[in-house]
């Protein structure tokens, strides 16, 4: 799915299945979160999000610098939280 922000684009891609290991990401996590480690062998969907560039044909839109990005990529994760209360964890 593609959702315009702006002049850009998103997308939101639901992977009905865990997401590959990585021992040492959820050992970082585990920090923070002690529950990391139970919430990974649990969870059976994830879902990837991205800033796919410009929505429009032209050369007028800016491409996103690297901090546009990330604040862009939080917001929109935010509100996909917000839209999805039985989502356990965001990496």
């Amino acid at each position: 799915m593609f959702i315009r922000v702006g002049d850009h684009l998103m997308t939101i891609l639901l992977m009905p299945a865990p997401m590959p290991y990585d021992q040492q990401l959820w050992q970082r996590a585990s920090w923070v979160w002690p529950e990391a480690f139970h919430a990974a062998g649990r969870h059976r969907a994830h879902l990837v999000v991205a800033t796919m560039g410009s929505a429009e044909d032209n050369s007028e839109t800016k491409a996103l610098g690297f901090a546009e990005s990330v604040r862009l990529t939080t917001a929109f994760v935010g509100a996909v939280l917000e839209a999805l209360p039985g989502c356990l964890g965001v990496v």
